[in-house]
């Protein structure tokens, strides 16, 4: 990927999403030039797509960018897009005789040019929206990438089940600077025990 004639990056891949940061090579207010180059060639070891999933295998017939593709703006300090691609927060559940204790690991970003603190509430709200579970506490973000975590408790949890009971709560983090939200990550949360 190239913006106004600056190469970025490549993604490998056909499954997989990806970002690409264009702060330093955007230009605000002007007109911008984006361009993608696609490649589907026949997979030949040694090429660049010779071992690249799908391209190597045999099922692989389409091509092209065929999903949407979007430019996300984000304020300096926000939850990390930049992540593999990921949502910036990611959840993990234990599950006890009377309630799941959940961790929610966020990976941040501060693009200013010091550290920041600010506010991080993080909810989780049942099927029908309603709050489970809370957690705020102040986070410092360096400049440059970094992580911060909650726990909450979601007492006598609805649990996931597959397609017999395909349970899912909305865990939610939010970003606050003097009480103005800045960044929001909200991502579908099964809670699930295996036996």
């Amino acid at each position: 990927m190239w913006v106004n004639g600056v190469h970025l990056g490549e993604h490998r891949g056909g499954f997989g999403r990806f970002r690409f940061d264009v702060t330093a090579v955007w230009k605000p207010g002007a007109a911008n030039l984006i361009a993608v180059r696609a490649d589907n060639t026949k997979a030949v070891p040694g090429t660049p797509t010779g071992e690249t999933i799908p391209l190597s295998g045999d099922f692989f017939v389409a091509g092209g960018i065929y999903r949407p593709v979007a430019l996300v703006t984000v304020p300096d300090a926000s939850f990390d897009l930049l992540d593999h691609g990921g949502p910036g927060i990611y959840a993990r559940a234990t599950v006890a005789a009377n309630a799941a204790q959940v961790t929610m690991l966020a990976r941040l970003r501060n693009l200013g040019a010091g550290p920041r603190t600010l506010q991080m509430l993080t909810t989780i709200a049942d099927a029908s929206g309603r709050e489970v579970a809370r957690a705020s506490q102040p986070v410092t973000l360096p400049t440059g990438a970094s992580e911060a975590s909650a726990a909450l408790s979601v007492p006598s949890p609805h649990l996931w089940n597959g397609t017999a009971d395909p349970y899912l709560y909305t865990i939610t983090a939010t970003l606050t600077d003097n009480g103005r939200v800045i960044d929001r990550v909200a991502q579908p949360l099964g809670i699930r025990s295996f036996r």
